[in-house]
């Protein structure tokens, strides 16, 4: 449920202000995110993925999403934070505006608590963002994408943090990974030093974005976690071989009527046939 008091909100028109030629892009974005997150408010948080669910038919470019999220983290509407190697939102004040709440189910998004160690806050646009991490943290930043390879914590290994994105990421049809066998663990290792935690969770959004992968083909297949450990799966999908498609729709053809030539040779068989018949017709 979205507020009516948004329409007058400091923050929402400041959002307006401060995206320069996105603003109004910005606003009509922050709506869209409330009506998709979750029963907490918290829905993925990477552009890509904020794309490709809340407005997927946009001519805009994912940059300008990125851009339109900064403007909105800077004003205070929504928080971003990578938690556990996955890029989260949470719409700031959410609760405030909802009903039954009692009945909400649980989230399949980690909350953002700055205070665990584990959670890393996004900064928006602004080199003065209240959310800029600590010294501490941004070191820790630097030595992920430095090393690109050692998992998205401290307290779980690569392997198990590609799972818990992959199962994070995604919903069924798609099934779950529940065990992590000699078999798997060995093609993760492989996979995870083809590309970053980050990269992987761009692969995994746009596996749960796309129709094919979720079933829509005509063998009814579905994408599983072995799959995702197959060589060049990954890149495919980033090249975007598994996006959703617009359907195309035969043109029915419109009878237009008889041609001009078609109605003089019959007027040509009709005046031939009544001079056969003696002039009668």
């Amino acid at each position: 449920m979205i507020s009516g008091a948004l329409s007058t909100s400091r923050r929402f028109a400041h959002a307006r202000d401060r995206g320069g030629k996105l603003g109004e892009f910005c606003q009509l974005l922050f709506p869209l995110l409330n009506a998709h997150a979750d029963d907490f408010g918290r829905l993925a948080g990477d552009a890509f993925t904020v794309k490709a669910l809340v407005l997927p038919t946009s001519p805009r470019r994912e940059a300008d999403f990125e851009t339109a999220l900064g403007v909105l983290t800077d004003v205070g509407l929504i928080q971003r934070a990578v938690v556990g190697g996955q890029c989260v939102i949470q719409v700031v004040g959410f609760d405030n505006h909802q009903t039954g709440l009692h009945r909400r189910t649980t989230s399949k998004y980690p909350e953002i608590a700055p205070e665990n160690g584990d959670c890393m806050e996004l900064p928006g646009t602004s080199e003065n963002f209240r959310g800029i991490p600590s010294e501490e943290k941004r070191t820790e930043e630097k030595r992920r994408e430095g090393k690109g390879r050692e998992g998205a914590s401290a307290h779980s290994d690569p392997i198990t943090a590609l799972v818990e994105l992959w199962n994070a990421g995604t919903t069924p049809p798609i099934a779950r990974c529940l065990q992590v066998s000699e078999t798997r663990r060995r093609k993760a290792q492989a996979r995870l030093q083809e590309r970053v935690l980050d990269e992987w969770s761009q692969v995994i959004g746009r596996i749960e974005a796309s129709p094919f992968c979720r079933g829509e083909n005509d063998r009814g297949w579905v994408a599983t976690f072995d799959w995702l450990l197959q060589p060049d799966v990954a890149v495919k999908v980033l090249e975007g071989k598994y996006d959703a498609r617009p359907r195309v729709v035969p043109l029915k053809p419109v009878d237009t009527g008889p041609t001009d030539a078609e109605v003089a040779a019959d007027v040509r068989q009709r005046l031939a046939a009544r001079r056969a018949n003696g002039g009668r017709p």
